[in-house]
Formats: structure tokens, C-alpha cells, sequence
């Protein structure tokens, strides 16, 4: 009896010894293994059609109207598209967003002035098509969720001997290799902002609308409501109607919101559209992750040439409201690339892209949305 009374303590101490000895053996886990990775990345990127348009608003006579737009036509041809999509796709590689809003998204169609007119294939550009051709060439598998179409305007050129159509929209795209409790895309929605700006040119009233795409997802069963948008340019008044739009409409849910794009207001500017947005709950994303750091997205030379960056503004933007948690958020295409085409193309497009990691609120946070 003595004896094993004796050995009970040692028994006792070995158990001890090897319950501390296994705790030691196994890794500290991480601080998600409270629950499941919830983590969505997501790109914001303005494509650039590849002329600026300024010249040609100006114009005062048709004649002159259709000389600065067939200089701007030229221009955009001579900033080499596929090149450009190639660059866009090695970074779209690169970061592997999930989801990527795309602004500026351009179709240049050409058709000769023949009856019946004849499709020109060297002048005609489907932007987003091609970088989507890039990405397959990688082995990248993503797709096109939800299109758009804004500006669309048609000139017949007596010079080049063909009718040039400048269509550009607002595209979606989204991962299509992710497995569904990664990514869960529902309830995609778009539309085009009743507020708008119409100008006057020697060949008609041309208006330049704008659009928003919006998509629910899940990711690990926590939701959100992702949004892509392109705000006005050239109107503060009409920007602010729109971003108004915006919060009435899409952004008007119970979900946690993402809404990202290029919003062409700084923001810090106060009173534009942005700072509206933070004034409505929404928070900035670069300001969260990377305090007093530049960020800027905007803008590089109408040819794209400028051998040094002349970004000098932040108008691209990441921006969230609900308990998400910004991991990181980056600035990408900001830098000259001499060897990025044989004529010269120096940058993908002249804006920057914007990439964000977001974690998203516990499904426990969020309340259903509509």
C-alpha cells in the first residue's frame, strides 16, 4: 500500500511534465484563429482611355472640334493599349484581389464610312477585354461581374475615312478560383447617377454621365456590400449630387460597406464629395493603414511620357464603414516603366491603383442588408 501511495505523486509529475512539455511543442496559434480568415483584398484602378479631352471641349467650331478630336484620337492610339493591359495585368497578378473595380473602362470602336460600314480591328480597343486576355495568359482566373456604360459618343472623321465611337464605363471584376466560402458574390446592382453634366459642342450636347456598380459579398460568413464608382471631374456641385446618390442608393444598407474608386476629390478637401463621405460614416482606409504617408493616385501627362511622376493629388480611395480592420493598403502603378513599350508608354494609365487587405466585421456585427 506504502508503495503506491509513493508513486502516485510521481505519477502525478509526469503527467505534469508531459502536458507542459506538449503545450511547448505546439506553435502559438494566431490571433484570426479566433475564427476564420475573413480577409478580402480589393484593387480600385482607373484604366486611362488615353487622351485627355480638355482641347476638345474648348472647341468653339466643328471644325475645330474634329481637329482636337482626331488629335486626341491619335493620342490614345499612341498610348498602346495592349502594353498598358499587360502592365495592369502583372500587377492584378501580383496583389491577387478578389475584387477590382474598374474606372475608365474603354471601348474605342472604329468602322469605316462605307455602306455597310466595315469594322477598322488596328484602331478599335476593348480595354478590359484585353487585360482579361492578359490575365488568362497567366493563368489568372478572374471575370466580369457587372458592366456598365457612361459616356458614349460617335464621330464620323471624313479624314481618317472612318467613324470613331468613344464608349466608357464602369466594370466589376471579380477572383472565379476562389472556392464559395471565400468568396460569395450576390445581389449585383448598377446604375447611372441622375445628377450629371451636360456641356455644349459645335456638334451637340454631349453628356458625360456616371455610374456605380455595387455586389454583396461573403467571405467565412461574414458580409459586406462592396461598391465601385466614378465620381464627376470637372463640377464639384454635380460631384457632391452624385456622392449624395451614392449614400441614398447603393450605400444605403445595413451591411458593412467597401466603396471604392475614383471619387476626384482629395480627402481632405472639405466640403467635396469625399469628405461627405466620412461625414456619413465612411473612413479612409490609406489614412487608417499608413498615417501622414502621400498616397497620391493622380494624375501622370495626357501621353503617359513624363519621365518623372506628376502625381500630386489622392482622388483614388478605399474607403469602409462598419468594424472592418484595414491589414495593409498600397499604391501601385505609380512608378515609370521606360521599358514598358517600344513607344514609349512610361506608366499603365495616369491615375495609380489602390490595393487594400480588409478584414471583415464578425458576422455577429453586421446586420442583414438590402
Amino acid at each position: 500500500m506504502r508503495r503506491h501511495l509513493l508513486a502516485l505523486p510521481l505519477a502525478l509529475l509526469l503527467v505534469l511534465l508531459l502536458g507542459a512539455t506538449a503545450s511547448l511543442a505546439r506553435p502559438a496559434l494566431p490571433p484570426q484563429a479566433e475564427g476564420p480568415d475573413r480577409t478580402l483584398t480589393v484593387m480600385t484602378r482607373n484604366l486611362y482611355f488615353g487622351a485627355g479631352l480638355t482641347d476638345v471641349l474648348a472647341a468653339q467650331t466643328e471644325e475645330e472640334f474634329l481637329t482636337e478630336a482626331i488629335a486626341a484620337f491619335e493620342t490614345a492610339m499612341a498610348s498602346d493599349f495592349p502594353a498598358r493591359a499587360a502592365a495592369i495585368a502583372d500587377e492584378i497578378v501580383d496583389e491577387e484581389p478578389a475584387l477590382i473595380g474598374i474606372q475608365e473602362a474603354t471601348w474605342w470602336t472604329t468602322t469605316t464610312l462605307t455602306d455597310p460600314p466595315q469594322p477598322v480591328p488596328a484602331m478599335t480597343v476593348d480595354f478590359v477585354g484585353l487585360i482579361l486576355d492578359e490575365l488568362a495568359d497567366r493563368g489568372a482566373s478572374y471575370t466580369a461581374v457587372e458592366t456598365v456604360e457612361g459616356f458614349d459618343a460617335e464621330i464620323p472623321v471624313e479624314q481618317l475615312g472612318a467613324s470613331v465611337r468613344l464608349t466608357v464605363g464602369d466594370v466589376l471584376l471579380a477572383r472565379t478560383d476562389l472556392p464559395t466560402s471565400r468568396l460569395k458574390i450576390s445581389n449585383v446592382q448598377s446604375g447611372t447617377y441622375d445628377t450629371m453634366i451636360s456641356l455644349p459642342s459645335p456638334i451637340g450636347e454631349l453628356a458625360f454621365p456616371r455610374q456605380w456598380i455595387s455586389a454583396d459579398v461573403k467571405v467565412r460568413g461574414a458580409q459586406a456590400r462592396v461598391i465601385t464608382t466614378h465620381l464627376e471631374s470637372i463640377a464639384a456641385p454635380v460631384r457632391i449630387g452624385q456622392a449624395l446618390e451614392l449614400l441614398a442608393g447603393p450605400a444605403d444598407t445595413g451591411l458593412p460597406v467597401i466603396a471604392i474608386g475614383d471619387f476626384n476629390a482629395q480627402i481632405t478637401a472639405e466640403g467635396d464629395a469625399s469628405a461627405l463621405l466620412l461625414d456619413a460614416g465612411f473612413e479612409d482606409a490609406w489614412a487608417t493603414a499608413r498615417p501622414g504617408e502621400p498616397g497620391l493616385t493622380c494624375c501622370q501627362d495626357d501621353d503617359l511620357r513624363n519621365p518623372v511622376s506628376d502625381l500630386t493629388s489622392r482622388i483614388d480611395l478605399i474607403l469602409t464603414r462598419g468594424e472592418f480592420r484595414v491589414e495593409d493598403v498600397r499604391v501601385v502603378g505609380d512608378e515609370p516603366q521606360p521599358s514598358l513599350s517600344d513607344l514609349g508608354v512610361l506608366y499603365p494609365s495616369d491615375h495609380a491603383g489602390v490595393v487594400a487587405d480588409l478584414v471583415l466585421p464578425h458576422p455577429r456585427t453586421a446586420r442583414a442588408g438590402r
